[in-house]
């Protein structure tokens, strides 16, 4: 599914990538490793399209993005790409439901499609019960089930986790990785940067980045 090809990436004279290669395929439960600053979010940001990189190429489903112009890229990330951040990356002032519904708000979907999808979301990860209540109001767990909910609402092909547990007690970093490993269950690619080595030895393969300055 996702092919990296030779690609090199820096910040001025920083190296971060120098002709690193990675592949991972469809249904795989991967863990990205390494000490800080050794480009963990970088290579994250490259996958999700949110980020460029000097030289290289980058294939999902045999498709070169590099070729892509912003509105391809915009729209392959809307269709292929759910992402999960340490810091929930929420609106902490409206509800949860009002967050989850987000990303189909630039869909041409009806209110009531809408409302369809995400009481199967809500459903599907237990959380009807979240639903009207303020995200400033929910647990660091809840807020975090939240976030997994809105980037599944569109049903990607790939979760990108950047260290999705990083704020979470033990109990809250186990109920994350069963829903991360039940969803990836249904065949969807799961791909989590972590520092909790527990957490990164329940995937099915470890990738380890070495990092190249400092």
């Amino acid at each position: 599914m996702i092919h990296i090809n030779n690609l090199c990436k820096s910040y001025g004279d920083k190296v971060i990538f120098a002709n690193f290669n990675l592949s991972i395929a469809s249904g795989e439960f991967v863990s990205i490793v390494g000490e800080s600053g050794c480009g963990k979010s970088t290579l994250f940001n490259i996958i999700g399209c949110l980020d460029s990189f000097d030289k290289g190429d980058y294939f999902f489903n045999n498709e070169n993005i590099k070729k892509y112009n912003n509105k391809q890229l915009l729209n392959f990330r809307k269709h292929n790409i759910g992402f999960i951040f340490q810091n929930f990356h929420l609106i902490e002032t409206i509800t949860a439901y009002q967050n989850i519904e987000m990303p189909l708000l630039y869909t041409n979907l009806k209110k009531s499609e809408r409302e369809n999808i995400i009481y199967d979301v809500l459903k599907k990860l237990n959380i009807v019960d979240l639903k009207d209540k303020l995200v400033q109001d929910l647990s660091g767990g809840e807020k975090q089930r939240i976030a997994i909910a809105r980037a599944i609402v569109m049903k990607p092909k790939v979760i990108v986790a950047d260290e999705p547990t990083g704020n979470l007690d033990n109990i809250n970093t186990y109920k994350v990785y069963q829903l991360l490993r039940e969803l990836n269950n249904t065949g969807m690619t799961i791909i989590i940067a972590t520092h909790n080595s527990s957490l990164a030895d329940k995937t099915d393969r470890i990738i380890k980045i070495e990092k190249l300055w400092g």
